[in-house]
């Protein structure tokens, strides 16, 4: 799925009636009060309605009281020099908030604190030479644990004498290194017969797998030392090619290179339009040319290549000019009105296509559209209304997705349009049936469409997802300000009920959900 993330921080109205927020820092290891520890309660709201944030410091008997607080959902924190917060395991980490009604009143909250675990060590290439800027992390042994978030910072860059200085958590971890590569590497072309150096991810102390890594004891309140990484030299990879379809002129297709997670410095084609990558290391690779002059503005399809020991010379990325795209709505009553987009589902380099007005013949006209993969998309229909079916040149298309990666070559879209849409509605309710703040309720046909019905309900209040299509789909409902990236929407998506929707069909389900840190809950 597309790398999507959207965050929804929501909160409860201020209140005449303040609430209160109490408990006590203990030293984890020592299983003692925990004095000079600053706790921290900053306001989850949306944009322009500012709550504040809260702070406390912790007495001689780790006893902390925050009294007088809006009414509001919060985010907790907890820092002292030498000590790492311990969070909760069972919950996702969006999902560590405090949702405090009013008049709420916790006492006997319990704020766990580890003194901070150091791990030192020098990173090195394969002549023993010091490697400065890689990137060192420590992943804890097991995965899951309770201290998620602070594994999240677990890492440091390595200095000009490739040492590097991570402090975090106790506990068995792996550690590893990784050099990124340079911005001059990535076009040098060697004539000598050498190679550029690339080196893969290392695990301590010389290994390429975690399998067969050491592992690393991170002791509380200790620094472990000598963890040295010596860098595993991988066979240097090329990706070179052609870029055809380039006017006459000075100016030159620049092709860009990327990674499922890394973007790298665009190589410039020559004046024959040949580029080349070299010191590349095993991985998947996709690579898009364009070109700009002017107003004319050129795109290549995306095309997909896989390193792993052998080299590809024989890229060919064939520049083309953005198309139109026409077609017809056909819906019951007028079409006029409507608008249709195309969503890239391909990476398109900052394109941003334009949607086609319909006008009252029910015609519309896209313009530019370059090579790539899109979903169809129909705004300001009626509430009922939805895409029954897309059709390509007379084929109809699986979830309104059509595939323009070989360019639209006059290709005519039909779109017809329903007008009696199935609905979902529903109370949602808390746990321990009082209101409270908040929930996010989702209804998906697939983990990578969690975007398309998605609403932020109150405890008390309804939600309603109108205009869908004929399917099944799987209604999700979680806790205050979760953030749905890839990994955890297809985590919550595959444990969610299911719902069969049919056309016309008005289902009712009420949903129940656990405010996390609510006064109803045991601290």
């Amino acid at each position: 799925m597309r790398s999507l993330a959207l965050l929804f921080l929501l909160c409860g109205c201020l209140s005449a009636q303040p609430a209160s927020f109490a408990g006590t820092v203990v030293d984890a290891i020592a299983q003692r009060p925990l004095a000079g520890a600053h706790i921290t309660l900053t306001g989850v709201v949306p944009f322009g309605n500012p709550i504040p944030t809260y702070g406390a410091t912790s007495g001689e008997d780790g006893h902390f009281s925050i009294p007088k607080l809006a009414p509001a959902v919060y985010s907790l924190s907890a820092q002292r020099n030498g000590f790492v917060y311990i969070q909760e395991d069972h919950q996702e980490p969006l999902e560590r908030r405090i949702a405090l009604r009013a008049g709420d009143a916790i006492t006997d909250r319990t704020v766990e604190m580890a003194p901070s675990a150091v791990i030192t060590g020098r990173v090195v290439d394969a002549y023993g030479d010091p490697v400065e800027n890689a990137y060192v992390r420590a992943t804890r042994v097991g995965g899951n644990s309770p201290i998620s978030i602070v594994e999240d910072r677990m890492f440091s860059p390595t200095d000009e004498r490739g040492e590097f200085r991570i402090v975090g958590a106790p506990g068995e971890f792996y550690v590893s290194a990784t050099k990124q590569p340079g911005r001059v590497a990535l076009r040098e072309i060697r004539t000598d017969g050498s190679e550029i150096p690339v080196y893969g991810e290392t695990w301590h102390p010389e290994a390429e797998s975690r399998a067969k890594a050491v592992v690393v004891e991170a002791v509380a309140g200790r620094e472990t030392t000598g963890i040295d990484i010596r860098l595993v030299r991988k066979k240097s990879l090329h990706i070179s090619g052609v870029v055809t379809g380039t006017p006459d002129g000075s100016a030159r297709a620049q092709v860009f290179l990327h990674t499922k997670s890394l973007g790298m410095p665009p190589a410039t084609a020559d004046a024959d339009g040949r580029f080349t990558f070299s010191g590349l290391a095993p991985d998947e690779y996709q690579l898009t040319a364009r070109y700009e002059a002017g107003a004319l503005e050129l795109m290549s399809r995306t095309v997909e290549v896989r390193l792993e020991v052998a080299e590809d010379h024989s890229v060919n990325l064939e520049l083309a000019a953005g198309e139109g795209v026409s077609g017809n709505v056909e819906m019951e009553g007028t079409a006029q009105g409507l608008k249709v987009r195309l969503d890239a589902l391909t990476q398109m380099q900052g394109v941003e296509m334009k949607g086609g007005e319909v006008d009252r013949t029910g015609n519309f006209n896209i313009t530019p559209v370059y090579p790539g993969r899109f979903r169809v998309r129909v705004d300001t229909m009626p509430e009922n209304a939805y895409i029954r079916t897309v059709r390509v040149d007379g084929e109809a298309v699986a979830d309104t997705a059509i595939d323009f990666t070989r360019g639209v070559k006059g290709a005519k879209l039909k779109i017809t349009v329903g007008v009696n849409g199935g609905s979902v509605e529903g109370l949602v309710s808390s746990e321990d049936g009082k209101p409270a703040c908040c929930a996010m309720v989702v209804l998906a046909e697939k983990a990578e469409y969690v975007n398309d019905h998605m609403k932020a309900v109150k405890a008390g209040e309804k939600y309603r997802f109108t205009g869908l299509r004929p399917g099944k789909y799987r209604l999700i409902v979680s806790g205050p300000a979760q953030e749905f990236g890839t990994q955890t929407a297809e985590t919550l998506f595959s444990k969610a009920p299911e719902i069969e929707v049919h056309e016309g069909d008005r289902i009712t389900r009420d949903v129940t959900f656990k405010p996390r840190g609510s006064a109803s809950e045991k601290h």
